[in-house]
């Protein structure tokens, strides 16, 4: 699959959550996993860090000045799945995630304020698959544009506001995966305890929403 960067404008969109549970489902699967940790809040270190479950999985925190070299020899590996968390706001680190991604997924809530903010990471993601487009890439993304998804987080099941969020985002011409994840207890008790979904309670509704997310970034990644 390659560089997954979880990108966005907004803090508490869930990226975090997304990056480690994403992460540990592919290491359970068997593929080879790097996760690294950009943000200075440094959520997915601490996450990691509260329990055993997660401690096979390889993390790594890295500042503007080193997470280049951490993703070109992490490629350079072959390393199957190399998920990257990015800060909750516009930092050099993150242009330079998205500058080698080969795909960028943003998590958003179901608010008005969110999706304004998607339309920010948007015009962001964009100007850096220009510059991509323009100057070629450096040796780790599979093309020199930037694809990138929506992916709809924290949601209430079958709620007003997630069906209308949904029908903005494709009314705006906004490439949206069709898995979303819904707002669980599960995923907080995860944190708690250093785990995710598919090692603390595997056959969960919140396990298999995962389960499905990774199914169909990998999908998409093939084409």
């Amino acid at each position: 699959m390659g560089i997954l960067a979880l990108s966005t404008m907004k803090g508490g969109s869930g990226k975090s959550t997304v990056a480690i549970c994403l992460a540990a489902e592919w290491l359970k699967q068997g593929k080879s996993v790097a996760l690294i940790d950009t943000d200075p809040q440094a959520s997915v270190v601490r996450w990691r860090q509260s329990g055993e479950d997660l401690q096979a999985l390889p993390l790594t925190s890295a500042g503007a000045a080193e997470v280049e070299t951490e993703l070109l020899r992490l490629v350079a590996a072959g390393t199957d799945h190399i998920v990257v968390d990015t800060p909750g706001f516009r930092a050099e680190v993150t242009e330079k995630v998205l500058a080698l991604a080969d795909l960028a997924l943003v998590p958003l809530k179901a608010s008005p304020v969110d999706f304004e903010v998607a339309a920010d990471t948007v015009d962001m993601i964009q100007g850096i698959s220009s510059a991509r487009r323009q100057g070629g890439t450096r040796g780790a993304a599979k093309k020199t544009s930037l694809d990138f998804l929506f992916l709809l987080s924290q949601t209430v099941r079958d709620s007003v506001i997630s069906r209308h969020m949904r029908a903005e985002l494709k009314q705006a011409g906004y490439p949206l995966m069709k898995v979303e994840l819904i707002n669980r207890v599960l995923y907080s008790e995860a944190a708690l305890l250093g785990s995710a979904p598919c090692y603390l309670a595997p056959g969960s509704q919140a396990a298999k929403e995962v389960k499905s997310l990774a199914k169909e970034l990998d999908q998409f990644m093939k084409k």
